[in-house]
């Protein structure tokens, strides 16, 4: 008797006491928790104390520039000049991030420009998007906007000398700080410049001209994609326990990966040592997993979607001019982030679409998956596909900004599995695991070999 009920007092309580010691889930112990230390920010998002550090040092370096600070003072004295400097920067703090993430993200529309600067092209699509451009006006025709684009661009005489400011930047494209005093030279011409030819007509201040830029021009008239904040993806899709298992799962492969293609990706003749994984390193891995060959992908997975991926992945720096090398390569983690993305833009077809495909539009009977009595592979519906059969309609949750309906994790499990098998065929093995130690070997063995 005594015997029965220790053993019924233990079915009770043991259950209680392995559920109280089933450690609870963190990002810190996740797969994505070294971020919490390599990023700038010391933690899973852009905080608002990171975004103010990232502010000032782009406002210290625009008001080295005695050009610059000549555009904010106007003739003002001391007092009213600091006055007008603290009002410019209130208006900044508001918009700040937008304004990065619209920055960042026609920088990474470029196909010749650097990712993470931009360039001349990349500034007049910023501003045909935005319906600044007024061919009739006396200041803001197209001419007029490129002259601004080489002013905020130009170097000029500095209160201080910077030689990495100067080896850093180049003269054919914009830097983050340089973006910030292009939109407010653009102020002035669009917005400060008296409209009325009348005697007491005043123009505005540069603080009163950029917030009437930024409200009635640029944030209504950009697109939704340039002004979203990824930490929006990162919060509501990516940073879940689901997702960090399904990770983990592939972390040694995935590994392994990315350590050959930012060493020996096909763009690369020789073994470098480099900070990370480059764009063209990237563009290589998707290529050689054969996602971008798959043409009922392409046509919605271009380069230009390719590098936003990749763009959007990255963690804002601090200060560019010393992080310029890191900021044009994906860490690990980062690396994680962009095929999570990569998934989530594409929204692969899922078994049910597959499995109606396989039995409606291919009527053989003889094919593989039919003779397994299951959905085809998406491996097997991609080669169907090239072969000429059609394609399943894209489903209305690809893109960007669209609504989602399924968990991120439903979309990246195909997605891996896809890339893996891809790049099994571009190798030239039969499993992942042969994969991992091939290119594992290659490293160790200092061995660059053309895949295709």
């Amino acid at each position: 008797m005594v015997l029965e009920m220790a053993v019924t007092a233990l079915r009770i309580h043991e259950p209680l006491r392995n559920r109280s010691t089933v450690p609870v889930w963190t990002l810190e112990d996740s797969v994505f928790g070294p971020r919490h230390k390599e990023a700038d920010t010391k933690g899973f998002v852009e905080s608002p104390e990171m975004l103010l550090m990232m502010m000032d040092a782009d406002m210290r370096r625009c008001l080295n520039r005695n050009r610059f600070t000549k555009l904010v003072v106007q003739g003002m004295n001391e007092i009213e000049g600091f006055q007008e400097l603290e009002r410019l920067q209130n208006i900044l703090k508001k918009h700040y991030y937008t304004i990065v993430n619209m920055f960042y993200y026609y920088s990474a529309i470029s196909v010749s420009a650097s990712i993470t600067m931009m360039g001349l092209n990349e500034w007049a699509c910023f501003l045909d998007s935005t319906s600044v451009i007024d061919p009739q006006s006396k200041h803001c025709k197209r001419a007029d906007m490129d002259r601004l684009f080489i002013e905020a661009n130009h170097t000029g005489e500095t209160k201080t000398k910077d030689k990495l400011e100067y080896d850093s930047n180049s003269i054919k494209t914009l830097m983050r700080f340089e973006f910030i005093e292009a939109l407010c030279r653009l102020a002035l011409v669009k917005i400060a410049v008296p409209k009325s030819s009348a005697k007491d007509a005043k123009p505005l201040l540069l603080s009163q001209a950029l917030e009437a830029l930024l409200t009635v021009y640029i944030l209504p008239n950009a697109q939704l994609e340039a002004t979203e904040s990824p930490d929006k993806f990162r919060k509501e899709r990516m940073y879940l326990q689901e997702v960090d298992l399904l990770l983990w799962r592939y972390v040694s492969s995935l590994q392994h990966i990315y350590d050959y293609y930012r060493k020996f990706s096909s763009v690369r003749r020789v073994k470098v040592d480099s900070l990370g994984m480059t764009s063209e390193d990237w563009t290589a891995l998707l290529r050689d997993g054969q996602i971008t060959t798959q043409s009922a992908v392409m046509d919605n997975f271009s380069k230009r979607e390719q590098q936003l991926v990749f763009a959007k992945s990255k963690m804002c720096v601090i200060d560019e001019i010393p992080s310029i090398k890191r900021m044009q390569c994906l860490t690990f983690v980062e690396f994680l982030e962009a095929l999570c993305r990569s998934a989530d833009f594409l929204s692969l077809p899922n078994s049910a679409q597959l499995k109606h495909w396989g039995e409606t539009v291919i009527t053989t009977s003889t094919v593989e998956w039919k003779t397994r009595g299951e959905a085809p592979t998406l491996t097997e519906y991609f080669d169907k596909v090239s072969r000429g059969a059609p394609a399943i309609p894209q489903r209305e949750s690809a893109g960007f900004c669209t609504e989602k309906f399924r968990p991120l994790v439903e979309k990246l499990f195909p997605f891996i599995e896809l890339l893996l098998t891809g790049l099994c065929k571009t190798h030239k093995v039969d499993k992942h695991e042969a994969l991992a130690r091939l290119l594992h070997g290659r490293l160790k063995s200092n061995i660059v070999q053309k895949a295709y």
